[in-house]
């Protein structure tokens, strides 16, 4: 009897051993959920050329595969933009990313993918527009808690009045404290000369110089950087209209970025009728820059990381140049100032210009 019950209980435990182990494979292999559904992973493919034209409709956790030219072998990494905020890079064939987009708010963004070689230089880039709509999504999840909400409010307006006073509905928030931004220099008002402009910071050079026939412009920018055309990101654009950034490598990481925008002007718009249109420029300093009226501003922002911004917004010839040096080093803001302005004492826009016929 002994050797019978012992048989039972080996027979039972090894039983339960095989259960366990076909339970933990099938946790394993078991696909992501989100409440009762299965997450589903969008997937945008992107290349060899521009997409801009059509817009891909996505929600929840996407999967961006980009797809080079075949005749381009050299490319050693992929980096992937949404907008002009990099979200991480591929070195590997299939070039993939997975980002979240409930990161961002719904709307319709411009995602690139650019491609450099083992030295670090761009040698492929593609775009696509995608529209985020998330809230669809959400909108039923959201009313099921809503109508919770109200269930559970019902239940405590019930409860004793103690039990109310634990709930955390009833504690009052706490307001947060921003600190307020440090008073910071002005560059100096009237006309801005290349003798006026302030010294560059020891060891900085400005000896490299972008230089477009096409969009009929140059500038010189330190020794070290690099530039990458964000012209794709503009949204409304016109054929004159075109976004050039500047810094070190890799952009999205440098310290000092500067970026340099041309907008087209309606017929006829001059500086104040820029003002009118644009009224966030009314407080700023106005100054007269390589010629032309502008208008000037320095500030701090403190998301999406600290920084000192630097915005100089010249009109001329029917074109907005809207400039700015964003300076996240922490760093005296004397420092980035001196190169923003020294590269633009050195921007020349009188040479080859496209002609009419060109423009929309």
């Amino acid at each position: 009897m002994r050797i019978f019950s012992r048989s039972i209980v080996k027979l039972l435990l090894s039983t339960a051993l095989a259960l366990s182990a076909l339970i933990c494979a099938n946790a394993q292999v078991a696909p992501r959920e989100t409440g009762n559904a299965t997450r589903r992973v969008y997937t945008v493919r992107i290349g060899p050329r521009d997409s801009l034209d059509k817009i891909t409709k996505v929600r929840g956790q996407i999967a961006i595969v980009a797809i080079p030219d075949d005749a381009e072998q050299s490319i050693s990494v992929v980096e992937f933009r949404i907008d002009s905020t990099s979200i991480g890079q591929s070195n590997q064939k299939p070039f993939r990313v997975e980002y979240d987009t409930a990161k961002i708010r719904d709307g319709t963004y411009t995602i690139k993918a650019v491609g450099r070689d083992s030295s670090g230089r761009e040698v492929w880039s593609t775009a696509a527009r995608v529209e985020v709509a998330n809230s669809a999504q959400e909108k039923e999840p959201r009313e099921r808690n809503e109508r919770s909400g109200r269930e559970i409010r019902t239940r405590l307006d019930r409860a004793e009045p103690s039990a109310k006073k634990r709930t955390p509905t009833n504690v009052p928030m706490r307001r947060q404290h921003v600190p307020r931004s440090p008073s910071l220099p002005k560059t100096n008002p009237g006309t801005v000369s290349s003798e006026q402009f302030r010294a560059l910071p020891k060891g900085t050079v400005l000896d490299q110089e972008y230089k477009n026939s096409f969009q009929g412009f140059s500038i010189k920018y330190p020794r070290g950087w690099t530039f990458e055309d964000q012209t794709a990101a503009m949204n409304p654009k016109s054929n004159q209209d075109f976004w050039i950034q500047f810094g070190t490598y890799p952009i999205d990481k440098s310290e000092i970025v500067v970026n340099v925008r041309r907008v087209r002007l309606e017929p006829g718009t001059d500086a104040q009728g820029f003002l009118r249109r644009n009224s966030y420029a009314k407080d700023w300093e106005r100054k007269t820059v390589l010629g032309c009226p502008a208008f000037a501003c320095t500030s701090r922002i403190l998301a999406p990381k600290p920084a000192v911004v630097h915005r100089l917004i010249i009109i001329s010839d029917g074109y907005a140049w809207m400039l700015n040096c964003i300076d996240y080093s922490g760093k005296a803001p004397e420092v980035s100032l001196a190169i923003f302005e020294n590269m633009i004492a050195s921007l020349n826009w009188h040479f080859e210009k496209p002609s009419p016929k060109q423009a929309n």
